[in-house]
């Protein structure tokens, strides 16, 4: 056998050297994506303003979830509002916004976790009667609602269509005037009147309006400081299951709207705040809405599944009380890694494959079913009854009857009789199989298609001349029966 040239040999080992530096890739790119846990992208993410308590809440769970390897880029924003304008622009991945603010084309937002509910503070500055109500009160005063892109500019604006009372406008003077504030401009004013002497401090003070609403975590900061600074007083929401049955308000806002069936009672507990006495003197009852961290849906599920653990285990959970999103309504649908984190201890691929192997039982005993159906059709059209073979004998009966005049010729005679000799034992066979396949069950029917061959069998020879059976031979009939059995 003549050996391999040397170019050909070189070329071998080329391949053989190629295809194993490329499986040597494919194994390492293999294992160093089960052992190297991939790289979390840094999240851009905002809680509103950071003097609110809200915004320290989200620091505290910013610190926390850099301990596994998430990074979270933290920035100021006006409220819920603007979070959502700026999480469907695609400039937040992440953000602490209220569940009763929604907005049009708000389908790229997704719930990762619920926190607690964020009450909702009506403080006044003066004193109001006590058999007068809110609104009547509020006539004819200054009213704090917040800045745009905040949770309580909607509310406010909500709350006073609810009272009837109508904002100027340039058809109407207007029954209020609401007063637009930021808490960076709210807080330095409250910092220049501490620091101001004391005959500047009233003058300072009647720059603020005579009621306010003020949306915090409890306790809220800027809310003690107005209690301790100004002199606030904390007056409760009476309306409340009146004003969150009305879920069929129009919307004074196209940006977004606030979705009443998703506010809840709350209470602001009595002494809650220290001024020149603690405040309230007994529990305030108002509304609230619950902080939920929501997400864009582009953000990668290893990166959410690193925020869940943080909001539901450790530190940060027995802290703050977190809450799954499957338990707490939300207008927002559940991002695809909060899913798999609360499924964590699902046997999901056991799940998996149960559901696939039952879609293939399913599919195969639908066409077991279909099967055996055709099959039955077939066996049906394939059994022959005890009526068919009485039948058959009777028509070589009278056929045998009717050619036997006709068969004058010896030779002619006997073809005819061997042919139908033939055919009885054919018969014989075929009720012989239809037996033992169980397609004739009845005993007496078998007997009696027994006995009927066997006697029309025996006739035949008395026509023609037949080699007889052996004497010694069992009959037909006793064969048959005894194969039957």
């Amino acid at each position: 056998m003549p050996s391999m040239p040397i170019s050909r040999k070189a070329a071998t080992r080329l391949v053989v050297l190629c295809a194993s530096f490329v499986s040597a890739i494919v194994c390492i790119f293999l294992v160093s994506r089960i052992y190297i846990s991939e790289a979390l992208p840094v999240l851009r993410a905002s809680a509103g303003a950071s003097s609110t308590k809200r915004y320290e809440i989200a620091s505290y769970f910013k610190r926390l979830s850099s301990k596994s390897g998430l990074k979270l880029d933290l920035i100021e924003s006006a409220g819920s509002v603007e979070c959502l304008h700026l999480l469907r622009s695609g400039q937040l991945d992440v953000a602490f916004i209220n569940s009763c603010i929604d907005m049009p084309h708000g389908e790229d937002i997704r719930v990762v976790g619920v926190l607690g509910v964020e009450p909702f503070h009506v403080l006044i500055r003066t004193e109001k009667p006590e058999d007068v109500t809110l609104g009547e009160w509020l006539k004819g005063k200054r009213f704090g609602v917040g800045t745009k892109g905040s949770t309580e500019w909607l509310f406010a604006h909500e709350a006073l269509a609810y009272e009837r009372l109508k904002i100027p406008s340039s058809s109407h003077p207007g029954d209020v005037t609401p007063v637009e504030y930021s808490r960076k401009d709210l807080l330095a004013l409250l910092k220049s009147i501490q620091e101001s002497a004391e005959s500047e401090k009233a003058s300072l003070i009647d720059k603020l309006p005579e009621c306010m609403i003020v949306h915090d975590s409890m306790p809220s900061t800027i809310v003690q400081s107005l209690v301790e600074t100004v002199g606030y007083q904390l007056v409760p929401i009476a309306a409340q299951q009146a004003f969150m049955a009305d879920t069929l308000q129009a919307s004074h806002s196209y940006a977004a709207s606030i979705e009443r069936q998703f506010l809840e009672p709350a209470i602001i507990p009595m002494l809650s705040y220290l001024g020149k006495r603690r405040l309230p003197k007994v529990d305030c009852s108002t509304l609230g809405a619950r902080l939920i961290v929501v997400a864009h849906k582009n953000v990668p599920e290893q990166a959410v599944k690193s925020m869940m653990k943080t909001l539901f285990e450790g530190e940060f959970h027995s802290r703050i009380q977190s809450k799954s999103p499957r338990d707490i309504p939300t207008p927002y649908v559940i991002h695809p890694g909060a899913v798999a984190y609360l499924d964590r201890d699902k046997p999901v691929a056991v799940n998996q494959f149960m559901e696939g192997v039952n879609k293939a039982l399913s599919i195969l005993g639908a066409m077991s079913a279909g099967g055996l159906s055709i099959y039955g059709l077939f066996w049906k059209k394939k059994s022959r009854k005890p009526t068919d073979y009485f039948a058959e004998i009777r028509k070589m009966e009278l056929l045998a009857r009717s050619d036997e005049a006709d068969l004058t010729n010896p030779t002619l005679r006997e073809d005819f009789f061997r042919t139908i000799d033939d055919r009885l034992l054919k018969l014989r066979h075929e009720l012989i199989e239809d037996i033992c396949e169980g397609r004739i069950s009845s005993e007496q029917s078998v007997s009696n298609i027994i006995a009927l061959l066997h006697d029309y069998r025996r006739s035949l020879p008395g026509r023609m001349k037949l080699p007889q059976a052996d004497p010694n031979e069992k009959s037909y009939g006793s064969a048959s029966s005894n194969k039957a059995a």
